[in-house]
């Protein structure tokens, strides 16, 4: 079951066709706020289930498929894209495993004619995102407006913890919907004080 999430984000202009990958797991309240939004959705994701509660949300087309496996996902994309239009606002959830993935999908959506907002999602378990050379970030243009999303931690009381997934869910929203070119959801410094 999908929690509502709280505080509620701000209004944001729904979306003609949304596009999520990664986004049926820590960012599935997210993924369906977005989807009741949007006009028309396209979900990517491993496995149906987490697909199926979220695409009743809206009108949405899933694909079950293992973002690993680029060539099948950008056909899958395409299909899309010829099905539904082009893309306008983009979820990514793809972890640095598969680089080659990120770049194909963004490449597909560089030929676009109509321009789209591309928000990453990125951890800071294994580096620190705000510091490093952001090699991702070179596929803004035009076409691709790049945004980034840090997902850090919270000290409170002298304790430092994870985010919970509302507060992953609520801070992402928060993102789309004031699209900052950076958004840090939490803290990611200092480093040491990282759980």
């Amino acid at each position: 079951m999908l929690r509502k999430l709280s505080p509620a984000p701000r209004p944001m202009t729904p979306p003609n066709h949304l596009l999520i990958i990664g986004g049926t797991g820590m960012l599935a309240a997210a993924s369906k706020h977005l989807v009741e939004l949007a006009h028309r959705a396209t979900l990517v994701a491993r496995g149906r289930d987490g697909l199926e509660r979220i695409a009743q949300s809206g009108e949405a087309r899933t694909l079950a498929v293992d973002y690993h496996h680029t060539d099948t996902l950008i056909n899958e994309l395409r299909a899309a894209r010829r099905e539904h239009g082009p893309f306008d606002l983009v979820l990514l959830w793809i972890h640095s495993t598969a680089e080659p993935t990120f770049d194909a999908v963004v490449d597909l959506l560089g030929e676009q004619v109509e321009a789209c907002r591309v928000f990453d999602v990125r951890g800071s378990a294994s580096t620190d995102p705000t510091s490093e050379v952001d090699r991702r970030r070179e596929y803004a243009n035009e076409r691709v407006d790049y945004r980034r999303v840090v997902l850090g931690y919270v000290h409170e009381q002298g304790v430092s913890r994870w985010l919970t997934h509302d507060e992953i869910c609520t801070g992402v929203l928060q993102a789309i919907a004031n699209g900052a070119e950076e958004w840090v959801v939490g803290k990611v410094r200092p480093r040491g004080a990282r759980p």
